[in-house]
């Protein structure tokens, strides 16, 4: 079930750049200001799923950010943004995953309640609504591990797409990105949202 995004008008930087958070340091106090802008989300209840095979592929992440499973010839690649993303791609460079994490020390909330998956989805995208290279964006709901999880998907002027995937566990907010042509999302998506853990040997868990 799909979630309505507040303003007609809806843009979103062409790569995962949470570096808007902190240059390059900790996550600092960039974020001490309350959100003006929120995204609008509704729980969806759906459960489907799509069969996974983790033939040929690689675990990559770290105990902060979280673990999943990528084809085991992506590399990686250092983020041009902060040394805080994780980021592998492709060996044609056409697809990107990038991991990330936030807890509330990281953002400093004005309202300490605030904090949580709609905060983060929503400073993300007021950050950086104003830049011109996508398109459109939507939102929707999905499963990540069996957790709910708010989506980002926006359209790219180049005719690709960059999902961004929000959901909490505990303490964190944990976020990562796809980036690549519909049909290399459509892909690798249901590997992404069913091997995404804290085990860092077991997808899904």
């Amino acid at each position: 079930m799909k979630s309505k995004i507040l303003l007609g008008s809806m843009t979103l930087l062409s790569a995962f750049i949470l570096a808007a958070c902190g240059n390059g340091d900790k996550k600092t106090n960039e974020t001490t200001a309350e959100p003006t802008t929120e995204v609008t989300i509704t729980a969806d209840t759906s459960d489907e799923t799509k069969a996974v095979s983790y033939t040929d592929t690689q675990r990559i992440g770290s105990d902060d950010i979280g673990y999943v499973n990528i084809p085991k010839d992506w590399i990686f690649t250092k983020s041009q943004y902060t040394e805080e993303i994780l980021q592998y791609e492709s060996k044609d460079k056409n697809t990107r995953v990038l991991l990330n994490s936030f807890a509330k020390n990281d953002v400093h909330p004005q309202n300490q309640d605030a904090f949580g998956v709609k905060f983060i989805a929503t400073y993300f995208y007021n950050t950086l609504r104003s830049e011109e290279t996508v398109v459109d964006i939507d939102g929707e709901w999905s499963k990540v591990a069996g957790m709910n999880a708010y989506v980002l998907k926006s359209h790219k002027r180049n005719g690709e797409y960059l999902f961004d995937w929000f959901f909490q566990k505990g303490e964190k907010v944990y976020v990562f990105g796809l980036e690549g042509t519909e049909e290399n999302i459509t892909t690798f998506r249901p590997m992404l949202e069913q091997s995404w853990g804290l085990d860092p040997k077991t997808p899904g868990k």
